[in-house]
């Protein structure tokens, strides 16, 4: 009891009593920003997050009872005003606000400058302020296939309460391709989708049935805020 009687002043002249009260608060911080600000915590490189197991039996229950919605998109533009031969560059975030973990489909080369509400993983709508709709064309990047059963290396835990933060760089090839010229305003938002959870092969012989009946990635769509970005002539 000693210790809750002297003052602070004298446990903050303490070097060890004081480095004590530094990781209490700080312990205290974090843990009441992850409480109380889902996907406050520091996010990772999407593409560093974990890859599940995908045999059917390494699942999360609590995963197959979610809302869709439980996944958050987050899109930010640095430079939101950018020259006639400059890339843009956006900043996307995968926020996870619910307790469960949930597996993703993530391919970072099939990441479209566009959107046809057919093509899964993360994708952009884009329009100009004056309601013109602009994307790449399929001839210059052709589209992504929605997958039936997932490769293990496509797949990403985004575990409980946290998010994963990935950047991406439209160069200016891309973006005349897209239709998004100098001179002009536009909006852009941040889509995921995935349409399928993933079909597990057939049990071999003597093989037990999985627990699971298939392979457990989320599905669902969600949208962004969007984001004005103008470039300039």
């Amino acid at each position: 009891m000693g210790f809750f009687r002297r003052p602070i002043r004298d446990h903050w002249n303490d070097p060890t009593e004081r480095l004590l009260i530094v990781a209490g608060l700080v312990f205290m911080g974090v843990l009441l920003g992850t409480r109380f600000f889902p996907g406050a915590e520091s996010g990772l490189e999407c593409n560093s997050l974990s890859r599940p197991i995908i045999t059917g039996n390494n699942q999360s229950i609590l995963a197959t009872r979610v809302n869709p919605e439980v996944l958050q998109v987050e899109l930010i533009a640095p430079k939101p005003s950018i020259a006639a031969n400059e890339s843009l560059v956006l900043e996307v975030r995968l926020v996870n606000i619910s307790l469960a973990p949930l597996t993703l489909f993530y391919d970072e080369p099939s990441i479209r400058f566009r959107f046809t509400g057919q093509e899964p993983g993360l994708v952009f709508a884009i329009q100009s302020v004056t309601g013109r709709v602009a994307g790449e064309p399929f001839t210059v990047r052709p589209q992504v296939p929605q997958p039936q059963a997932f490769e293990r290396n496509l797949l990403r835990v985004l575990p409980p309460r946290a998010r994963c933060n990935l950047r991406v760089e439209i160069d200016p090839a891309r973006l005349a391709a897209s239709g998004v010229t100098p001179g002009d305003q536009y909006r852009i938002i941040a889509v995921y989708r995935n349409a399928a959870r993933g079909q597990l092969p057939v049990p071999g012989p003597l093989t037990p049935t999985p627990i699971f009946s298939d392979q457990g990635v989320w599905v669902g769509e969600v949208r962004s805020n969007d984001v004005l970005i103008t470039v300039n002539p």
